[in-house]
């Protein structure tokens, strides 16, 4: 494999940011999702120009936003040989739903004061709790 394709590959390896974010805004990073692995296989086959499987078709290698790119050497050389997805594979483009902001926020909020109401009526509940086994807090 060229160090061409090992460019391609790192965004793979190591998720993007924007990638994690969308899976849920952890800092930790995951090993791709198991349906990811097969998406990455036929990608490096279409990269390569070869089926997947044996007898299978041949896909034409497409770069794809947030996933996967496809650089030149020398491009690699002008990053000082850094493989960091972030350097090659550009966030995924996200669709614009036209709701406003204002409009997301109010319901978002509500939901946000119900479960800070519940969770003092928690902590209240624990006190209690740990107060009757002879511990106070």
């Amino acid at each position: 494999m060229s160090s061409e394709a090992v460019a391609a590959l790192v965004g793979w390896i190591t998720p993007h940011r924007s990638t994690e974010r969308r899976r849920g805004g952890c800092k930790k990073r995951h090993p791709p999702y198991k349906t990811d692995f097969k998406r990455i296989a036929q990608t490096v086959a279409n990269w390569r120009g070869e089926p997947l499987d044996v007898g299978g078709e041949i896909a034409e290698y497409q770069d794809i936003a947030g996933f996967c790119l496809s650089v030149a050497l020398a491009e690699i050389a002008e990053h000082g040989h850094v493989l960091k997805p972030g350097r090659y594979v550009a966030a995924e483009e996200v669709e614009d739903d036209d709701e406003a902001f204002a409009e997301k926020m109010q319901p978002l909020t509500q939901q946000l004061g119900e479960q800070m109401q519940k969770g003092a009526e928690l902590d209240q509940l624990i006190r209690l709790k740990l107060g009757g086994l002879g511990y106070e807090c």
